[in-house]
């Protein structure tokens, strides 16, 4: 039985100590007015400083949609949360941010961001957006609609600031938990950068990450042998190895 429970709070986090053990409670957005946007980011339970996984949607120049898997980090600054989001200028999702600046965030079921990553998702739906002419996917649990406000380039990189428009979801019904679906998602991270290796010529980067990639397919195969997923191990193994 432990003999020390404390709950300290520390800046905005919370710590709940047991014995040795250190448990940080979930960081809310600073709500520094009543702002709808920052009300639903923190239902949501999204945290500055991490970065989350999910489905960047953006049109072209002839209005033609598309979707990518992407990283956001959401950042805040003294009177607003921004959403900050890192790509390449030769990816469709960079030329179209930088052709319009507006997109939305789609945080969707972790199968369809895996699928996307892979360029074999099933066929999308698009519905329209609240307050932006870009769509947001039809089936996503939740979406940021947001226009750029700020561009700068690092290393090769583009880095977008942009302001949360709108944030609205849906109730989604709990899912019981596998470790097949994350461990996918983190070989397609890995996955994602063999490319921009392989043009450097960095071979010994590009052998790191297909060992990463392969201890993720591993636990896959342990925990979820002959299922839907195990197509998607074969597909990964075919395209990066």
């Amino acid at each position: 039985m432990y003999n020390k429970t404390t709950i300290l709070t520390h800046s905005m986090s919370k710590i709940y100590s047991l014995g040795t053990k250190k448990y940080f409670w979930p960081r809310a957005l600073s709500q520094k007015s009543d702002s709808p946007i920052i009300r639903k980011l923190n239902e949501l339970g999204m945290e500055p400083g991490i970065i989350y996984e999910t489905i960047i949607t953006s049109v072209d120049r002839n209005c033609n949609p598309h979707s990518a898997a992407m990283g956001i980090i959401l950042e805040e600054n003294e009177d607003s949360v921004l959403i900050k989001i890192r790509a390449y200028p030769s990816s469709k999702t960079g030329q179209n941010l930088l052709i319009n600046g507006l997109g939305v965030v789609n945080i969707t079921d972790p199968e369809l961001l895996i699928r996307v990553a892979l360029d074999m998702p099933p066929e999308i739906v698009y519905v329209k957006s609240s307050c932006i002419g870009v769509p947001r996917i039809s089936n996503a649990a939740a979406w940021i609609e947001f226009k750029v406000i700020n561009i700068s380039k690092k290393n090769e990189i583009i880095e977008f600031i942009c302001l949360p428009l709108n944030v609205d979801y849906f109730e989604v019904k709990p899912k019981p938990y596998t470790r097949a679906v994350y461990a996918l998602l983190e070989a397609i991270i890995h996955a994602s950068k063999i490319r921009a290796y392989k043009e450097l010529g960095d071979l010994h980067k590009v052998s790191e990450l297909q060992d990463l990639i392969n201890m993720n397919l591993k636990v896959v195969e342990k925990v979820a042998s002959k299922s839907r997923y195990e197509l998607i191990v074969n597909e990964i193994k075919k395209r990066y190895f």
